[in-house]
């Protein structure tokens, strides 16, 4: 199918905009025959039928954030730009619940919450671009983890356009609204392979009053370990509970944090805590004291940023998250029990596969570990990420290889090694998308 053809198939669908493909549409450096982007459902529903009937492979586009996460499309016909459907569908603040369009911006949608002094608890890295099908598609989460989970525990609707173009409902507009499966979580996470995603409908929460984020230096790994344990153990309600950690630094992994850290001697040998508190000025003034108190006996210094000031940092924080620049940048989760164990690992794998600056940032009372290596070769990278699947397997944990170079990509395992729930996944994947036209090649196990 060239080029020309594929153009001329979808012209007489109404509210179709096409655009021959430029690199924004690359798809590890795989370029669509076009690009599509509808202006309503009925002509998304309309060109998904034309699709199934042409057998042509489909990829949902929302800004692109993460497109970078999975393996190479095996096939690549159409890219579905969302960003036209960005309607607001049916808000009334005072039930707590929203419905957009999968094309809205997160940071529009958030705005417009604003206003009413509410919120969305979910604030992924690229969330100023980021849409919330994106969002959606990938269970997206940011650095308030810890204190609200993922996008799924407050997503309670969805509308899907099956990949054979049928359009499908999933939960309601109230918060207790599942009988039965819960077809809602699992279309969280799919990454656009078993529909594509044209609204969703969140439950939300009353803007907090106050942000406060403490910076504690540590002392040293045992003492960041105890601090934890005081932390999980103790009263304190935290949203954000994260570790970052550099082995080696140089000026390229401090130039990224220094502006907001300057006061903290930041990336020695010891990690640095960050907790966050979101909530009436007075409760989070009290959890900051309770902090201190139960942190002073293990840290070398103890910074607090307020408001704004600890926004920005949440913010800095997110980027690390996803890897920004990164040559490799892996994600692996684990039973929370575990993680401290399996850092220690990172960190000498590392050693041993001569990663010498390698960035952690670590969700670490959720089991969550991202790992950043910018300056390491095609050969590092490789024996890197086998021995980090070998620690996190030992640990009954999973691993995603979320950046690398495309090169080197087929021999990697990006989703981790096949286990008995990819089975499962293939089943339920080749159940609602029997043709495997969308996202074709891209998850887990090649499908």
């Amino acid at each position: 199918m060239c080029v020309n053809e594929t153009f001329e198939e979808i012209m007489p669908i109404d509210g179709i905009e096409l655009f021959e493909p430029d690199e924004r549409y690359a798809v590890d450096n795989v370029l669509p025959k076009a690009v599509a982007r509808p202006n309503s459902v009925p002509s998304l529903r309309r060109l998904i039928e034309l699709a199934y009937e042409k057998h042509w492979g489909l990829i949902p586009f929302g800004a692109g954030t993460a497109i970078h996460i999975g393996n190479l499309p095996s096939a690549f016909d159409i890219a579905i730009d969302m960003r036209q459907l960005q309607t607001l569908l049916e808000f009334e603040p005072a039930d707590l619940v929203v419905t957009v369009e999968a094309g809205m911006r997160l940071y529009a949608l958030r705005r417009m919450l604003e206003s009413h002094r509410l919120f969305l608890p979910v604030d992924p890295p690229d969330e100023d671009e980021a849409t919330v099908g994106g969002v959606v598609a990938t269970n997206a989460f940011g650095s308030l983890l810890y204190g609200y989970g993922t996008v799924s525990d407050w997503l309670i609707g969805i509308q899907v356009i099956q990949p054979n173009g049928k359009l499908t409902n999933f939960g309601g507009k109230v918060v207790k609204n599942v009988a039965g499966y819960n077809m809602v979580k699992l279309y969280a996470g799919s990454y656009g392979t078993l529909g594509v995603i044209t609204s969703a409908t969140f439950r939300l929460l009353p803007m907090p009053e106050h942000h406060s984020v403490i910076a504690l230096t540590l002392q040293s790994d045992e003492h960041a370990e105890t601090v934890l344990k005081e932390i999980a153990q103790s009263k304190l309600c935290p949203t954000t509970v994260m570790m970052v950690e550099a082995t080696k630094c140089d000026e390229l992994i401090m130039s990224r944090i220094q502006q907001l850290m300057i006061e903290l001697d930041a990336f020695c040998e010891a990690p640095i805590l960050f907790i966050g508190f979101d909530d009436f000025a007075e409760a989070v003034s009290y959890q900051v004291e309770l902090l201190k108190r139960v942190a002073s006996p293990h840290v070398l210094s103890v910074s607090v940023f307020e408001g704004e000031h600890a926004e920005r940092l949440r913010s800095t924080l997110r980027s690390f998250q996803s890897g920004q620049n990164a040559k490799l940048h892996i994600r692996v989760n684990v039973n929370p029990s575990r993680a401290h164990r399996l850092r220690q690992e990172i960190i000498a794998t590392a050693n041993h596969c001569n990663i010498e600056h390698l960035l952690m940032t670590s969700h670490i009372l959720d089991g969550v570990i991202f790992m950043s290596a910018f300056d390491c070769d095609d050969s590092c990278a490789y024996s890197f990420s086998m021995g980090i699947l070998c620690a996190v397997e030992s640990h009954r944990g999973n691993m995603i290889i979320e950046r690398v170079p495309t090169h080197i990509k087929p021999s990697l395992p990006i989703w981790g090694r096949n286990i008995k729930s990819h089975s499962i996944m293939r089943r339920i994947k080749e159940s609602l998308d029997e043709r495997m036209l969308l996202s074709q090649g891209r998850f887990v196990s090649g499908m």
